[in-house]
């Protein structure tokens, strides 16, 4: 999954932005999540942690430039990769002053965002999705991306089905958790009680008594008590990676 930022003072390249991380996530198979900020003091208050930012540098009009926005969040932040976007080429070798990882003109289209996001991609390809093929019990056949797996729990009527949750849809198939479990990456899901299985990527939050854990799609998975140092500690993990 790549969590971007987008800021811009214009709205409609915002929404631009978001129509072509769509087409990019559907073309490519890989999950992005992405915020809008209109202008660099919005992005910097937010605090909030990105893989990506997409900044415009002509942003004047309202305080800060993308240029001083960036001198900002490196002052705290030399790792998040910036792609500088604006419609003055001259502004480009100030841009490379504050460590850019890539630079777009305007106007610009898919080709231009596609590659910013390929280079990424090559740089960090732990963020690239991973894809496992799946049989529902309906006979379908499907290619889910595992970061849009939330959980998987054995079914209350019949313990040969597993419910499978993502962030779209819920389906049933046949197989045991532990069969499950061994197709997914071990250090994203974690096998929070003998029957379920939970995507540490997607966890909110853990109950207060230690017996359950909260996610970030409102849903809620059992957590075995024996089994909660070992979840917490692999959640710092996640976390902090």
């Amino acid at each position: 999954m790549i969590n971007i930022a987008v800021c811009d003072d214009e709205m409609y390249v915002r929404e631009k932005f978001k129509l072509l991380f769509e087409e990019y996530s559907e073309k490519k198979d890989v999950c992005i999540t992405s915020e809008a900020f209109g202008n660099g003091k919005e992005l910097i208050v937010s605090g909030k942690k990105f893989d990506l930012i997409f900044l415009d540098i002509d942003m004047g009009h309202f305080g800060l430039n993308g240029i001083e926005t960036a001198q900002k969040i490196r002052e705290t932040d030399m790792k998040t990769p910036i792609v500088y976007v604006t419609n003055y080429g001259y502004y480009r070798q100030r841009a490379f002053k504050v460590h850019a990882f890539d630079y777009i003109e305007k106007p610009f289209g898919y080709e231009e965002v596609s590659k910013a996001l390929d280079d990424y991609l090559k740089a960090v390809p732990e963020k690239i999705a991973v894809t496992v093929k799946l049989v529902r019990t309906d006979g379908i056949e499907i290619m889910q991306n595992t970061d849009k797996i939330c959980y998987a729990i054995v079914n209350s009527n019949n313990r040969r089905l597993l419910d499978v949750r993502t962030t779209e849809q819920e389906y049933q198939v046949r197989l045991t958790i532990q069969e499950f479990f061994e197709l997914l990456n071990s250090e994203q899901f974690f096998l929070s009680t003998r029957s379920s299985c939970v995507n540490l990527k997607q966890v909110e939050s853990c109950d207060e008594d230690g017996d359950g854990i909260k996610l970030q799609n409102g849903g809620w998975v059992p957590l075995s008590r024996r089994r909660n140092n070992d979840f917490l500690l692999r959640l710092s993990k996640v976390m902090g990676n």
